[in-house]
């Protein structure tokens, strides 16, 4: 969920509260498949977003609800959650890729 905030956002996100139901056992060697959806934001420091984990039957295996801090990248650096040269290989070309 938090990566779906920093893709589809542009922003970094951190997790502020999370609500998780466990629904059906997953195994170790299971394919399992995560999706993340913004479900709302104010556009500036808070977001609220949903994930869901399925198997490879496409049952849902555990869902989540969370409310998350939007930080900026210049204070993400600042904070040292990532450094300059972490921005700048890995996070501006994801922030500036067309969805």
């Amino acid at each position: 969920m938090g990566w779906s905030g920093i893709y589809l956002l542009k922003q970094f996100t951190v997790t502020k509260n999370m609500q998780i139901e466990f629904i059906k056992a997953a195994f170790v060697g299971d394919t399992l498949t995560a999706v993340g959806r913004v479900t709302d934001s104010d556009g500036k420091r808070n977001a609220e977003i949903d994930g869901v984990i399925t198997n490879a039957a496409g049952e849902i295996c555990a869902s989540s609800k969370a409310d998350f801090t939007m930080l900026s990248p210049k204070l993400a650096i600042r904070l040292g959650l990532v450094t300059a040269d972490q921005m700048k290989e890995f996070f501006e070309p994801l922030f500036n890729r067309q969805i």
